[in-house]
């Protein structure tokens, strides 16, 4: 067609990357410590970007400064508060497990004696790991949520100009009945006419058959 669908090298990375930041932002472990609230303004720049130690900054640039990604929280545990590989799994199991903060918090200690070690004081250690230990109720790894922003950018540019197909699709994927009523319900709000039961045309399942 004159809108073959883009491949991910077409999709810009500005925009991937941006998708990518805005699925992690709704996440137990960004909205728990604040981190989204900090990360939608300063990216708005209402609010200056700062890191409790410079050693975070080359660890946190990308994200304006907040704690984002479990890779992220990986680094700080592992470059920060010297925790063995070993560790360091505990810790990512501990997020993707969402084990919970209690659980996170078991770690806490190392973390503040590790930090000390590379010449972080204990307050200051302290305030690192108060932004990272709400990730325990689980957070975004960065790899996923890259994936999460290509599917998220195909399914905007089908709906854009393919919506029919798009809402066919999405229709024969409907997990139950009020799934499917929603979709119907936005279909028609959004002007996309659609018939129930065709004699001639209907199939097992929704399509589209002659463009309509």
């Amino acid at each position: 067609g004159s809108n073959p669908v883009p491949s991910v090298a077409a999709v810009p990375l500005v925009r991937l990357r941006a998708g990518d930041h805005l699925t992690a932002l709704a996440r137990p472990g960004t909205l728990g410590g604040g981190a989204s609230g900090k990360y939608i303004r300063r990216k708005a720049g209402k609010e200056e970007i700062a890191v409790v130690h410079p050693l975070l900054e080359p660890m946190l640039k990308e994200t304006f400064g907040v704690v984002h990604y479990q890779e992220q929280v990986m680094r700080i545990v592992r470059e920060i508060g010297r925790f063995s590989w070993e560790d360091t799994t505990t810790i990512r199991k501990a997020m993707s497990g969402r084990k919970g903060e209690e659980y996170f918090n078991q770690q806490g200690e190392k973390f503040i004696k590790g930090a000390a070690s590379v010449g972080i004081e204990s307050r200051a250690a302290r305030d690192i790991w108060k932004e990272i230990v709400t990730f325990g109720a689980w957070g975004m790894n960065s790899s996923h949520t890259c994936s999460y922003a290509i599917i998220s950018w195909w399914c905007a540019w089908l709906k854009a100009y393919h919506p029919l197909e798009y809402a066919a699709a999405c229709l024969r994927n409907a997990k139950d009945d009020d799934a499917a009523y929603n979709i119907l319900r936005d279909m028609a709000n959004e002007g996309i006419n659609y018939v129930p039961i065709d004699a001639d045309l209907s199939d097992v399942n929704w399509s589209v058959q002659n463009g309509v």
